[in-house]
């Protein structure tokens, strides 16, 4: 039988049959492996350093001339806070190997968001403040670093009977 003879075959039997037309098989998601989680992470401290130097101008020098916007600080504090939370609170709690890399992302784009605002929504005219969010931004990332992922994937890889 023909590809496309077998594939018109197909298409009639789902016609004629419309219990069984859009049923859908449910599929095995494959595990991600630990070289997915470093992948991630490093892509994501990566880019924090690449928008520093290439669209933030560098690392920022001098002092502040005045008080940044407090909204500012508030929004970044939050973030901080957030993404620290989730890696100290939620990601140890967390036993099934599905859940670890999504739990990584939305943590990962807290910390980033940091830097993110440090580099383009404060002004030039805060070198100090915009370094230091940078640097609250990369240390926060850096506490994500995947070392946590390794017993989960070695346990998912080697159930217990």
């Amino acid at each position: 039988m023909s590809f496309e003879l077998a594939c018109r075959h197909q298409l009639f039997h789902r016609a004629a049959n419309p219990s069984t037309a859009f049923k859908m098989t449910p599929q095995k998601t494959p595990m991600p492996s630990i070289a997915i989680f470093w992948i991630i992470w490093f892509a994501i401290m990566n880019g924090l350093f690449i928008m520093l130097f290439l669209a933030g101008g560098g690392i920022p020098k001098g002092t502040n001339q005045g008080a940044p916007p407090i909204w500012i600080l508030i929004v970044c504090a939050c973030l901080a806070v957030a993404s620290i939370a989730i890696r100290l609170l939620v990601i140890p709690k967390i036993k099934q190997l599905g859940q670890l890399l999504p739990a990584m992302i939305v943590g990962l784009a807290l910390a980033e968001a940091v830097g993110i605002l440090a580099i383009f929504a404060l002004g030039k005219e805060f070198p100090q403040t915009r370094m230091s969010l940078f640097l609250t931004s990369a240390f926060t990332v850096l506490i994500y670093a995947p070392s946590y992922s390794i017993n989960l994937i070695k346990g998912a890889m080697n159930p217990k009977r």
